[in-house]
This record gives C-alpha cells, sequence and structure tokens, in this order.
C-alpha cells in the first residue's frame, strides 16, 4: 500500500497536474491570440505537438526513470506518453476555435464589413456567380517517402447579393466562395508515364464538371484567412489582380456541420482521449516497482535549483554535437520563417522561391539551388521525420569525425544527391534533407570498410534503415534518386577521402 501510495505522489499525480496545467496555459494563450488570425495548424497541431514533447521529456521521463524498467522500456514509455499528451491537447484547442467562433448573420453579402471580419458568416441572401469562376489545379506529394501524389483543383467566384450583380471581372469583388476537389494517384517511378498523366488530366477536367453541378450553400460559411487552402484560394486572384493584398478580400468556403455539433464531438473525443490516456499511465504505472537507487537520486535532485551546475551540465551535448545543432537550428529556422510568410507548402513555384532544386532551372545555370534545396522542406511532417534521423546519425557521425569536417562531407553529400537527380531530369521540385542524410549512412559504411571505425551494432541499425526506406523509395522516383544519390556519394567520399588524409598525415 505504502509503495502505491509512493507511486501515486511521485509519478502519476505529477504527470496528471502537468497535463491539466499544459491544457489550462495552452488554452489561455490560445485564447489571447485568437484575435491576431494565426494559421489553425500553428495554433492546434504544431505548437501543441512541440510543447508535448517537451513535457514528456522533461517531466514524464525523469519520473519514469523511478520505476524498475531498463532504459529502452523508459524511452518507449516517455515516447508513448508524447501522444497521450499532445492529442488531447489539440482535441481542446480545436474546440475553444469552434466554442469561441462568433457567427455573423447578415441579410446580404454587401452588409459585410471587410474592416470587421469574423470566423463565421450566415448569409441569407447570397448568389454564388459560378459561370464567372477561376481554376487552379495543384500537385503536392504526400507520405513518408513521397509515395501519393495529390493533385487538387481550386475553384474560386464571387459571391454577390444575387442574379441581377453579375460582374464580368474581377476588379470590384471582394467577397469569394471557394470549392475544391482532391484525388491521390500513385507516385512511383516507373508507373506508365502516359497513362498516369491522362488519368490526371481526366482527372482535372472532371472537376471542372462537378464544380458546375454544385449547389453552394450560404447559411453556414467559414471564412478561411486561418486555413491553409487560403493561400491556394488568394494565388488565383493574384494571378488576375497582381495588386491586390489579402485584407482586401475575403475568401468563404461552405462548412459542412455546425460549430455546435463540432464541440459536442470534440469535447466527446477530449474526455476519451484524455481518460484513455491516463489509465494507460495507471497500468503502467500500479505494476511497475520503485527504483530505490533512482528515488534517493530523484529527490536529492529535486533540492537542487533549476538552472543549477548538473542540470546545466545535462545540456552538454548542445556544445559536444554543435554541428548538429547548427544544421537542426537551420532547418527549423527556415521552415519557421516559410510558414510564417504565409507560404503555401503545396504550391511548387512558391518552393522554387525558397530555393528548392528542379533540374532544368539548375542546367539554367541556377547551381546555387544544389545547395538552398537541402535546408527547404515541402511541409511538417516532412521537417520532423528528417530531423529526427539527422539527430541520431548527424550526433554519430560527427562523434567520429569531429563538427568542422563533419559539416563539410554532410553539405558535400547533400549537393552530391541533388546532382544525381539531375540526370533523371524528372523535371519535379525536390526539397529535403533526405539526401544529405543517406550521405551519411553512406559515409559510416565507408569508414567501417576502411576500417577507420570498428564494426558495431551501428552497422545493423542503419541497415536496417537504409533498406527500408530504398525499398519505400522505388513508389517515389525523385525520393529513390536523391536517396542512392546520397548513400552512393558519402560511400565514395569516405573511401577516397579519409585513406588520402591518412597518407598525407603519414607523410609529414
Amino acid at each position: 500500500m505504502k509503495s502505491i501510495l509512493l507511486k501515486f505522489q511521485k509519478i502519476y499525480f505529477p504527470l496528471l497536474l502537468s497535463q491539466l496545467i499544459l491544457i489550462v496555459a495552452y488554452s489561455t494563450f490560445h485564447g489571447l491570440v485568437l484575435s491576431l488570425h494565426l494559421k489553425n495548424s500553428l495554433l492546434e497541431f504544431f505548437l501543441p505537438i512541440i510543447i508535448a514533447g517537451l513535457i514528456s521529456w522533461f517531466v514524464c521521463r525523469p519520473r519514469f526513470r523511478l520505476l524498475k524498467f531498463n532504459e529502452k522500456t523508459t524511452d518507449f514509455f516517455t515516447l508513448f506518453s508524447w501522444p497521450i499528451l499532445a492529442i488531447p491537447l489539440m482535441i481542446s484547442q480545436i474546440y475553444i476555435e469552434n466554442k469561441t467562433a462568433i457567427i455573423t448573420e447578415i441579410k446580404t453579402v454587401s452588409n459585410i464589413n471587410l474592416n470587421k471580419t469574423t470566423e463565421l458568416y450566415s448569409i441569407q441572401n447570397a448568389f454564388a456567380d459560378k459561370e464567372n469562376y477561376r481554376m487552379w489545379s495543384e500537385r503536392k506529394v504526400s507520405g513518408r517517402n513521397q509515395e501519393k501524389l495529390i493533385i487538387t483543383s481550386y475553384f474560386i467566384c464571387p459571391l454577390i447579393d444575387s442574379i441581377n450583380h453579375l460582374t464580368s471581372n474581377f476588379k470590384n469583388n471582394q467577397v469569394w466562395i471557394g470549392q475544391s476537389f482532391s484525388k491521390a494517384f500513385s507516385n512511383r517511378v516507373f508507373e506508365n508515364q502516359e497513362k498516369q498523366n491522362n488519368d490526371i488530366n481526366n482527372f482535372i477536367i472532371s472537376t471542372q464538371k462537378l464544380y458546375k453541378e454544385h449547389q453552394f450553400q450560404t447559411i453556414y460559411l467559414r471564412n478561411l484567412i486561418t486555413d491553409d487552402d487560403f493561400n491556394s484560394y488568394f494565388f488565383i486572384l493574384k494571378s488576375r489582380r497582381p495588386e491586390i493584398k489579402k485584407q482586401d478580400v475575403l475568401i468563404l468556403k461552405e462548412e459542412k456541420t455546425t460549430v455546435k455539433n463540432k464541440s459536442v464531438d470534440n469535447i466527446t473525443w477530449f474526455f476519451r482521449t484524455f481518460i484513455g490516456g491516463n489509465l494507460i499511465w495507471l497500468v503502467f504505472i500500479a505494476f511497475a516497482g520503485i527504483d530505490k537507487k533512482e528515488l534517493t537520486k530523484f529527490n536529492k535532485k529535486q533540492n537542487e535549483p533549476f538552472f543549477g551546475k548538473k542540470n546545466v551540465q545535462n545540456l552538454v551535448w548542445l556544445q559536444t554535437f554543435w554541428g548538429t545543432s547548427i544544421l537542426i537550428s537551420t532547418n527549423l529556422f527556415v521552415y519557421i520563417i516559410m510558414y510564417f510568410s504565409d507560404l503555401n507548402f503545396n504550391n511548387s513555384n512558391e518552393l522554387l522561391r525558397w530555393g528548392a532544386a528542379n533540374d532544368r532551372l539548375i542546367m539554367n545555370g541556377e547551381w546555387w539551388r544544389l545547395a538552398t534545396s537541402i535546408f527547404v522542406h515541402g511541409g511538417l511532417i516532412h521537417l520532423i521525420y528528417n530531423m529526427v534521423i539527422l539527430a541520431f546519425m548527424g550526433c554519430l557521425i560527427e562523434s567520429i569525425l569531429g563538427a568542422k569536417k563533419y559539416l563539410i562531407l554532410y553539405l558535400s553529400c547533400g549537393i552530391s544527391a541533388s546532382l544525381v537527380t539531375l540526370f533523371f531530369k524528372s523535371n519535379f521540385v525536390e526539397v529535403g534533407a533526405s539526401g544529405a542524410i543517406f550521405g551519411l549512412c553512406g559515409i559510416y559504411y565507408g569508414l567501417t570498410l576502411i576500417h577507420y571505425i570498428e564494426r558495431n551494432f551501428f552497422i545493423g541499425l542503419i541497415s536496417i534503415f537504409v533498406l527500408l526506406n530504398i525499398l519505400f523509395s522505388f513508389k517515389s522516383g525523385v525520393s529513390m534518386s536523391a536517396h542512392l544519390g546520397g548513400l552512393i556519394s558519402g560511400f565514395i567520399i569516405a573511401i577516397i577521402y579519409f585513406p588520402f588524409e591518412k597518407y598525407l598525415i603519414s607523410k609529414r
């Protein structure tokens, strides 16, 4: 009984309290910044995942170490606590967004005040000028290995008071209504390209029929200013009216359900995930014993100041692996700047403006894209996946070679991977650090082959990672060329450079 009370006191209650404080504090922050019209994906997805990850590592992990489990089990439940914290937090923010949403009820479109827009509109009398529409189709790859090609057709037309206000130009319209249609296609390198292109073209043509058959309802409309699709619709308007600014227009889209129904669903799923996650914690804690040595260390550490000497020393890896820290920080910094610049990550033209690689542009003299594309990513999932792998491989290679040499070889592998993709002449837009990361794997293979380092269990882990990714990469031609290009270039660099370096040292 005493052991159970101790586990509740030292482990479960602090975890529960941390989760409650996290939800309340972040919800308060969310409520304060609602008027800033920040992107929903930032407030409801991106920030909750980051903060939940930090709580998992700095709060959950030290308490899981008090239980009689080995290091791997502790790390597993620390990682498992991440979604336990993140999912209820994300659902609670969606609930707040829906619960606090203000519905502006108006009779006609002309009653809308663009200087005081709200999130939701209900318009009694409105007419979508479907004949005066503009269309834009976008392509993006999805999946961890870019195995899917998503085609989305965006349609936008003026929203006017009545059919008597029809207009034949875009110059005077301020209120718009949009609709989109999407379909996923295979992105396999060995796909019949002619058939693939025909299928895509047929789908794009069919969306025009779907759009013309669609009956717009204006009883429940959402303002897209905080939606990730806003940039895609605005791009259509910008292409026709270059002088237009985002504050000059209001872009609306139909909602399929009401805020009330959404709020009920959100609160139900919040309690399900919150209670379910806590039950998992309770079961895990109840059946584990207390490690008395770790408990003594923990109690002693609790009495130390947060910025005490030992706590500061726990961050010494930032200094030891400063090369990897710089690379990860640079990638994160570039993504954050891109995000807050309202970049449409689905738009290839916008990615090219930020330094993405493209074989046609590179052959026309823009060789700098070979390097800049290494630090540009096509979305949050793409970034997180690459940074997690970079954190492992980067620290491993940097510990062997040192920061300066590691950074030079990392960039060399990334540029070499980009060069290899030129031979495929795919005309795709290529971004990401995966080519450079596979280059680090190739360097490790090369160092092992020339006996620069001893063979150990890391070679097995890296081999599994490389094999799985190459197998998945056969679904995506661009990804495969970059991965193999980086892997082979890293291997060649290692088996040529390091023996030569050893030879030069022996001659001194």
